[in-house]
C-alpha cells in the first residue's frame, strides 16, 4: 500500500507541475473545444506510419502529458515510435471502443474541496490528433468500453478527495448514469468489462490494506467483492476465456483469477506492473514497468517476456502507465 501511495501522489504531484506550464487552452476542466485542444500539440508529430501500422501500441507517458504511438512489428514483439499525441497529462488506464475512439483516464493534484486530486476522461477520437474531454466529478484511474456502448470508469476518488473509491457507468453521449460505492473502498485503480457476460470489475484498496477486486455482475445491481485479496493494486484485464489478470504491485506479480476469485496462476515481472492490455489475438499480453520504464511483452499463456518497447521520453521524471492497443482485442459473437 506504502508503494501504491508513493507511485500514485508522485504522479498527480508532477502533473500538477506540468499543467502549471501549460496554456490555459490546454487545460481541459469543463472539456476543452478541439481547436484549443489542437493548440496543445506544438509538441507533437505524427509520422506517415502511424495510420499505416496494421497493428498499433497506445502508450499514456503519466507525468508529460504525451500519448506515444508505436506501429508494432516482428510479430507485435517490437515497436518504432511513430506519433505522439498530446495533450494528455496525468494519464491513467485507457481503452478503445469499437469504433476506434481511445478514452483515457486521467489524474491531476487538484486543490478544491478536501485539496486532493481531480480528474476527467479525455477522448482521443479515431483519425484525429488531439484529445476533447469530459468532466465526471471524479478523479478518473481507468476506463472501460463495453459492447453495449456503456463506459466503466474506476474512481480514484471524488475531485477534490482521496477517497473513496467507486464505480460510474457512462452512456455514449458522455453522462454519467450513475456512481456506485465500492465495499470497503479506499481508492480504485482498475476496470474491465468481459465482453461476453458484460461483468465489469475492479481493482481497488481495502479501507484497511490490501488489494481487492468487486464485481458488478452483467452491468447491473450493486458491486460486491469476490473475496480477494492482494498485495497493492493497479490494473486488471480480462483474457479470451474471463479470467482476470491483476497487477500486484506488491511482490510485482500478475495474478489470475477466475471471474469468481479462484486464483489460476501468478507469474513474476520484474519491477512493478502497472497497466496492461492484449493484442488483438490475446496471444501477447503488453504490461507498462514503473521501475523498467518500458512496456514489456509477454506471451499468454505461458507468461514468458518476449520484447521490450521503450520511448525516449519514459526515465526517472516520467513512465508509461495506460495501455491499448489497435485492433483491440474481439471476441466472436460479441
Amino acid at each position: 500500500m506504502k508503494a501504491f501511495l508513493c507511485k500514485t501522489l508522485g504522479l498527480l504531484a508532477i502533473a500538477a507541475a506540468v499543467l502549471s506550464g501549460c496554456n490555459a487552452a490546454a487545460v481541459p476542466p469543463g472539456g476543452a473545444s478541439p481547436n484549443a485542444a489542437s493548440a496543445s500539440l506544438a509538441r507533437g508529430w505524427i509520422s506517415p506510419q502511424a495510420k499505416s501500422a496494421p497493428e498499433r501500441l497506445y502508450v499514456g507517458g503519466g507525468t508529460s502529458g504525451n500519448i506515444d504511438v508505436f506501429a508494432l512489428s516482428h510479430g507485435g514483439t517490437q515497436g518504432k515510435l511513430v506519433a505522439q499525441l498530446q495533450y494528455v497529462p496525468g494519464a491513467g488506464g485507457m481503452h478503445f471502443d469499437k469504433f476506434g475512439n481511445l478514452y483515457i483516464g486521467v489524474s491531476v493534484s487538484g486543490g478544491s474541496g478536501g485539496g486532493g486530486p481531480e480528474g476527467w476522461v479525455a477522448v482521443i477520437a479515431k483519425g484525429d490528433p488531439y484529445a476533447t474531454y469530459f468532466v465526471t466529478g471524479y478523479n478518473v484511474a481507468d476506463i472501460a468500453w463495453n459492447s453495449n456502448e456503456l463506459l466503466y470508469s474506476a474512481n480514484y476518488s471524488p475531485d477534490g478527495y482521496f477517497d473513496p473509491g467507486s464505480i460510474s457507468v457512462i452512456d455514449a453521449a458522455h453522462n454519467v448514469l450513475r456512481t456506485l460505492a465500492l465495499p470497503d473502498a479506499s481508492e480504485a485503480v482498475g476496470v474491465t468489462v468481459n465482453p461476453r457476460t458484460h461483468d465489469v470489475f475492479t481493482t481497488y484498496s481495502g479501507a484497511g490494506s490490501g488489494g481487492r477486486i468487486a464485481v458488478l455482475r452483467a452491468g447491473r445491481g450493486k458491486p460486491h467483492t469476490l473475496g480477494v485479496t492482494f498485495g497493492s493494486p493497479w490494473g486488471i484485464a480480462a483474457d479470451r476465456n474471463g479470467n482476470l489478470l491483476v497487477a500486484d504491485d506488491g511482490p510485482g506479480n500478475i495474478d489470475v483469477y477466475t471471474r469468481k476469485g479462484k486464483l489460476l496462476n501468478s507469474f513474476a515481472v520484474e519491477g512493478t506492473p502497472l497497466y496492461f492490455a492484449f493484442n488483438k489475438d490475446y496471444s501477447l499480453l503488453y504490461v507498462t514497468n514503473f521501475d523498467n520504464y518500458d512496456v514489456e511483452v509477454y506471451t499468454y499463456p505461458g507468461e514468458k517476456m518476449v520484447g521490450s518497447i521503450h520511448a525516449p521520453d519514459w526515465q526517472s521524471d516520467d513512465w508509461p502507465t495506460g495501455v491499448a492497443i489497435w485492433p483491440a482485442p474481439y471476441v466472436s459473437g460479441d
